[in-house]
């Protein structure tokens, strides 16, 4: 699937800035670690920045962070979270404000085995189905280790709404696609081939606290954090939000071994939000 995005911008020297995390032993799955690569989201535009796992490694699932730049900013939508190559985990994001932000593309990489992409593309039109959705699967005998999302168009035109496991070979994603817009989307499922390594995924859902209600004109912060059993890692993560074009998603990351962090800001006191991370188990 070809990407494209009006001002779309990959930005250079990942290799001297990105933080690597220590690296985790767990038995079938060599080393895990996690790669951030930090990149500032031009305003007004598509910003993309890659995460690269080291060499021997291979990634397993990714994720982003944004900063936002205020009290009231929801001003950003995830275009794409998707692998690419071996190694490689890239983070498009619409930044629809005229204010740059800070961000950060994740990528969790481990040594040992041999895993694979599975990717399917469909047509979207915004005239016939403006929520359409997408799920790519791995084949019999294997299980998703994470998995991630594509959109083509530029500024404004089509966006992430939801990127997450389905069962434990597929990863689902849904778009949103404005009316006048006629493109591509596309689910990834990253798999693995040992019938040895078991998976497993866990899923929360946060609401905001009562209180956020009376609070007029803020944007309410809702954090979910799904965790992995003892014994176990995250070697990927997603999300699911409500059908609402006021909310952005500003977190979809690994933290520490055993979670995955997500978190939504939103206009809407009712506005529910779902953390998904997938488990390798020990």
């Amino acid at each position: 699937m070809r990407l494209k995005g009006k001002g779309s911008r990959t930005a250079g020297a990942f290799l001297a800035a990105s933080a690597v995390l220590a690296p985790l032993a767990l038995a079938g799955a060599g080393e895990r670690t996690v790669v951030s690569e930090p990149f500032t989201l031009a305003g007004d535009n598509i910003s993309t920045q890659l995460a690269k796992c080291g060499a021997g490694s291979q990634v397993t699932g990714g994720g982003f962070s944004i900063t936002p730049t205020g009290p009231t900013d929801i001003g950003t939508r995830v275009k794409s979270l998707f692998p690419t190559g071996d190694r490689k985990w890239y983070a498009v994001i619409d930044n629809l404000s005229s204010a740059e932000r800070q961000a950060k593309s994740y990528a969790v990489c481990r040594k040992g085995g041999k895993l694979s992409t599975v990717e399917k593309t469909e047509v979207v039109d915004g005239s016939v189905d403006q929520q359409p959705d997408v799920t790519a699967k791995c084949p019999k005998g294997s299980s998703a280790t994470g998995g991630g999302a594509a959109q083509t168009g530029s500024h404004l035109d089509s966006y992430t709404m939801e990127s997450r496991p389905k069962g434990d070979r597929g990863w689902y994603v849904r778009s949103y696609v404005s009316l006048d817009f006629i493109g591509e989307h596309a689910a990834y499922a990253i798999c693995d081939p040992e019938k040895s390594n078991k998976y497993d995924s866990v899923a929360k859902i946060e609401a905001p606290p009562p209180r956020a209600a009376s609070r007029r004109g803020t944007a309410y912060e809702v954090t979910a954090k799904a965790k992995c059993p003892k014994g176990a890692v995250t070697t990927g993560g997603g999300f699911a939000t409500r059908d609402n074009p006021n909310r952005a998603v500003i977190e979809n990351r690994p933290k520490g071994e055993r979670t995955w962090l997500g978190t939504v800001r939103t206009y809407l006191p009712e506005e529910g939000f779902t953390s998904y991370a997938r488990c390798l188990l020990g």
